[in-house]
C-alpha cells in the first residue's frame, strides 16, 4: 500500500525539474546529490546480466522457431538467434536509465524468475514430449518420418519457457506495484478541460452547460456561468470546480468538487453575498487558503478570541512541519548518494510529515469527540499543505501549486487509513519488519522509499522521528489550540 501513492509525485517531480533544484536552494542540507561509485557498479551488472538473459532468450526463440519450422524451411538457427538476440537487446535499451533500486531488484529476483521459468519448462515438457513421440512413432509409417526426442523435447521445452517466463514477470510485477488502479498524468490536467465522462451525471450536466456558455475562455481564468436548472454559478480550474448556491437568511454558500474523484473536496457557507462566496471558493481552490465568512467589523473581544485561535492554529501547524524537517535531517546521511537524492529526500519529508499529522489526530481522539476532533482535522491539515507548499518549499507556479495540493492531500489520507490500523504508538519490542505499531509502519514506509534493510539506518529513521516528536511538545500545543477553540474544548 505505501508504494502506491508515489508515482503521482514521480510524476511531479519529473514534469517539474526546476523544483528539486529550487528546493535544495532553500532547504541546503548535507552531503548533496553525488554519484557513488556503488551506483556505477550497479549499472554495470544490470547491463551483463540483460545482455546475458537476452542471449538465453534469444537462443530460446531461435531453438522454438528453427524446430517448428525445420520440416518446412531450411534456416541456419544461428540466423535466427541473432535476429531474436537483436531484437531482445533493442526492447532492452530503458534499463539503461532505471534507477539504482530497480537495478538491485532485478539483478537479484530476474535470475531467480529465469531459472524458476527454466525448472517448470523441464518438468512441463517431459510428458508431452513422451507422448508426441509415442504418436509420431505409430504414424511414422504413414509419414515416412520418425521424430526425434532431442527436436520435439527442445520444442516443447522453449514453448513452456516463454509461456512460465510470461508469466512469472506479470506476477512479479504485480507484486511489485500491488493492486492496479487507474493512474492520472500530471500534464494532462494542463492541456484543456478535463474529461468529464467519469463524474456523476449531474456533474457532467453542469460542467458541460458551464463550458458550453464559458466557449473560448481559457480554464484557470475564473469564469463564472449560471446554470439554467438551479440558478447557482459555476466555475473550474484544473483540479477543481465549485457552484455557488443560495442559503438559509438570503445568504450564500459554495461547494468545491474534485474533478478526479467527483467528490466534495471543501464547501462553506454563511457569506453574505454571491460575490464573496465567489472569491472563497477561488482562493481554496488556487491556493488552499481556508473559507470562512467575511464580517466587515467585529467587537473587540471578539477579535482577541479569533486572534487567539488563528495563533495556536499557526503554532501547531509551524511545529508539525518543523518536526517533519528535523526528524529528515536526521536521517539525510542515510539517504543514498545519487541523482535521485532530493526525491528522496522530499519523500521522505513528507513521510515525516504524514506522520506527525496522525500522531497529533490521535493525540487529540484522547480528550474530545470524533466530531470534535474531525473539525480539528479538517482545520489545520489543509493549513499544513498550505504552509509546506508556500512558506517551507515556496512554490510560486500557481499549477504547481495546485497539482501539488491535491498530491499531499492524497499521501495523507492513505496514511491516515494505514496508521488507523495501528494499536499502539511505538511497540515494546523493536520490529521494523513486522511491527504493528504507528512508528513501525513509519520505518517500513520510510524503508520502501530509500529501498534498504540495514538495521541501523531503520533505528535511525524511528528514533528520528521519536525524537523529534518529543521535542514538539504536540500535546501542548493541542491543548492551547482546545482552549482558544471552545467547540472543540467542550
Amino acid at each position: 500500500m505505501s508504494m502506491a501513492v508515489w508515482p503521482s509525485f514521480d510524476r511531479l517531480l519529473n514534469d517539474h525539474p526546476g523544483f528539486r533544484e529550487s528546493f535544495w536552494e532553500r532547504k541546503p542540507l548535507s552531503n548533496l546529490v553525488q554519484w557513488a561509485s556503488r551506483v556505477t557498479r550497479m549499472k554495470f551488472l544490470l547491463i551483463l546480466w540483460t545482455t546475458i538473459r537476452n542471449a538465453f532468450e534469444g537462443a530460446v526463440w531461435a531453438t522454438l522457431v528453427w524446430t517448428a519450422s525445420e520440416s518446412f524451411f531450411d534456416v541456419e538457427w544461428i540466423y535466427l538467434f541473432w535476429g531474436f538476440f537483436a531484437i531482445l537487446c533493442l526492447q532492452g535499451l530503458k534499463v539503461l536509465g532505471a534507477e539504482p533500486w530497480l537495478g538491485r531488484a532485478m539483478v537479484t529476483i530476474d535470475p531467480m524468475l529465469v531459472g524458476l521459468a527454466i525448472w517448470q519448462a523441464v518438468m512441463c515438457a517431459l510428458i508431452p514430449t513422451v507422448i508426441a513421440i509415442v504418436v509420431g512413432n505409430m504414424i511414422s509409417s504413414w509419414t515416412q518420418r520418425v521424430p526425434d526426442w532431442l527436436h520435439v523435447f527442445l520444442f516443447f521445452g522453449c514453448a513452456f519457457y516463454i509461456f512460465w517466463r510470461r508469466n512469472g514477470k506479470r506476477k512479479a510485477v504485480q507484486a511489485w506495484k500491488g493492486e492496479p488502479k487507474p493512474e492520472w498524468k500530471t500534464s494532462d490536467l494542463f492541456k484543456g478541460p478535463s474529461t468529464v465522462d467519469h463524474l456523476p451525471e449531474w456533474q457532467r450536466e453542469k460542467l458541460t452547460e458551464h463550458r458550453q456558455k464559458r466557449q473560448n475562455v481559457e480554464v484557470g481564468r475564473g469564469a463564472w456561468t449560471r446554470a439554467a436548472s438551479d440558478g447557482s454559478l459555476v466555475t473550474e480550474l484544473d483540479l477543481y470546480w465549485a457552484q455557488v448556491v443560495p442559503w438559509v437568511d438570503n445568504k450564500f454558500g459554495f461547494v468545491c468538487y474534485s474533478k478526479k474523484s467527483g467528490q466534495m473536496a471543501q464547501s462553506w457557507y454563511d457569506y453574505e453575498t454571491e460575490k464573496q462566496a465567489m472569491g472563497a471558493a477561488v482562493a481554496w481552490m488556487r491556493h488552499s487558503t481556508s473559507p470562512g465568512p467575511v464580517v466587515d467589523s467585529k467587537p473587540e473581544t471578539e477579535k482577541q478570541c479569533e486572534d487567539a485561535r488563528l495563533q495556536t492554529e499557526r503554532e501547531l501547524v509551524e511545529t508539525i512541519a518543523l518536526s517533519a524537517s528535523k526528524s529528515t535531517k536526521r536521517i539525510v546521511d542515510f539517504i543514498p548518494e545519487g541523482k535521485k537524492k532530493s526525491d528522496l529526500t522530499i519523500k521522505s519529508y513528507l513521510e515525516y510529515l504524514c506522520f506527525v499529522v496522525h500522531v497529533t489526530h490521535r493525540l487529540a481522539s484522547k480528550h474530545a469527540s470524533y466530531e470534535e476532533v474531525g473539525k480539528m482535522y479538517n482545520t489545520i491539515v489543509p493549513q499544513i499543505v498550505n504552509y509546506v507548499i508556500f512558506e517551507v518549499w515556496k512554490t510560486e507556479e500557481e499549477k504547481m501549486q495546485q497539482v501539488w495540493t491535491e498530491a499531499i492531500n492524497e499521501l495523507i489520507q492513505a496514511r491516515e487509513i494505514q496508521y488507523a490500523e495501528s494499536k499502539e504508538y511505538a511497540s515494546k519490542e523493536w520490529k521494523p519488519l513486522s511491527g504493528t505499531s504507528t512508528v513501525d509502519m513509519l520505518v517500513r514506509n520510510i524503508r520502501e522509499v530509500l529501498d534498504t534493510y540495514n538495521p541501523e539506518e531503520l533505528f535511525q529513521i524511528q528514533l528520528a522521528a521519536r525524537e523529534s516528536m518529543q521535542e514538539a511538545k504536540i500535546p501542548e500545543l493541542i491543548a492551547n489550540y482546545r482552549k482558544a477553540h471552545p467547540s472543540v474544548g467542550h
